[in-house]
């Protein structure tokens, strides 16, 4: 029970703030993730990188004379670390290296031509930063540690704090199984990089309910609905003996499952949290993807991030708002979420194209960087309000 007046304004205040349900109040808490005390707590992983951590397409903007990843999202092509520094943003996922690692590359451009163009960069401006492969347009494979190995030298030392496997395309089981295999092999020899497996998701909601809920035990939907992200998740169990529906045998608290909240389809309960509008409620919706992966597979809230695709998504009537986002990141941020990413650095930066677009969102109003902040100034409150509890 809470004590003090001080502490009861805190939480209302929490509460209002990330705009969800009721019910969610009776969400139990979680075990740690920490097995007989042999595994970090993700709150000891101190240089994992900020809680806000957009994604960035590392060929959008590149400079190909250079390599440097770049961006124009404040108007002109300037250098990525530099932006990020004038910007106050301090952690990214660098997206998307794909083919076998060892010899991957990054939308043209070898692996040692992107490390000798942005890594000295990188490791001067202490920004942090996780690797991302695959994605919806190509794939990663990993048929060895020693590919591995190979794929993460050099970055190490330049900030990298994690490696995200994007499972988009079409990857069979004995790839993602290979993937596992690597992590369960990284786990003790990188001890401070986290490994994210990001798939796609539906938000199967509570019929006529508006906002996120907890389905009752044992009835949640799967999120997957049997696709890729069951294909990971089985890969999970098998590689690193997760048991499904129990959170406390989650394997590490470094491994993370990234759902991608976004492009749901045609708004009905089959898959997404339906607004007044009749349209999908983008906050709500990444919330119930959440509920979702953890009633159903139990998967533990504190292993789980999300990444909604900010403004307009590909399917046509899903908007993801300012205020969506300060929603996502106070819930996240109260529930123990591991992290929020959105898609993408660079749309992060008004225009008024007619269908979404890779370098800018339709919402009016919003300005370069809007939706990082967005993101970042509900983190920070959010954070303010936990620590006087």
């Amino acid at each position: 029970m809470l004590v003090g007046l001080l502490r009861a304004a805190a939480v209302a205040a929490l509460c209002l703030t990330a705009v969800a349900h009721p019910a969610e109040a009776k969400q139990s808490s979680h075990s740690s993730l920490r097995k007989l005390g042999e595994q970090k707590p993700i709150a000891d992983l101190q240089d994992a990188g900020s809680f806000v951590m957009p994604y960035k397409d590392a060929t959008i903007n590149l400079n190909w004379n250079t390599n440097v990843i770049s961006t124009m999202v404040g108007g002109s092509r300037v250098a990525l670390v530099d932006d990020m520094k004038s910007a106050g943003i301090n952690s990214v996922v660098l997206a998307f290296a794909t083919g076998e690692c060892g010899s991957e590359s990054w939308g043209g451009v070898s692996a040692a031509g992107m490390r000798a163009g942005n890594m000295a960069a990188f490791k001067s401006s202490g920004i942090k930063f996780r690797l991302s492969t695959g994605g919806a347009s190509g794939s990663f494979s990993c048929g060895s540690q020693a590919g591995f190995d190979a794929f993460v030298s050099g970055w190490v030392d330049a900030g990298l704090v994690g490696v995200d496997f994007d499972i988009e395309s079409g990857q069979s089981a004995s790839t993602v199984a290979a993937l596992v295999s690597r992590v369960k092999e990284a786990l003790p020899k990188y001890p401070n990089l986290v490994f994210t497996f990001t798939v796609a998701v539906l938000a199967q909601s509570v019929p006529g309910s508006r906002y996120a809920t907890p389905f009752p035990s044992g009835q949640a939907p799967d999120p997957f609905a049997g696709g890729a992200g069951a294909t990971t998740l089985n890969a999970i169990i098998q590689g690193l003996g997760f048991q499904q529906g129990n959170p406390s045998s989650w394997p590490d608290a470094r491994v993370r499952i990234n759902p991608m909240t976004m492009d749901y389809g045609t708004a009905s309960a089959n898959v997404c949290v339906v607004g007044d509008s009749g349209k999908c409620q983008m906050a709500q919706s990444a919330i119930q993807a959440a509920y979702n992966l953890n009633g159903h597979w139990g998967v533990p809230l504190s292993a789980i991030e999300l990444t909604p695709m900010i403004g307009d998504n590909d399917t046509a009537d899903e908007i993801f708002t300012l205020a969506d986002a300060a929603t996502v990141a106070t819930w996240a941020k109260k529930n123990g979420l591991a992290a929020v990413h959105h898609w993408s650095y660079d749309r992060d930066t008004p225009c008024g194209t007619a269908m979404a677009s890779p370098t800018c969102n339709n919402v009016a109003g919003t300005k370069p960087h809007s939706y990082t902040q967005a993101f970042q100034q509900a983190e920070s409150r959010a954070d303010a309000i936990i620590k006087q509890l």
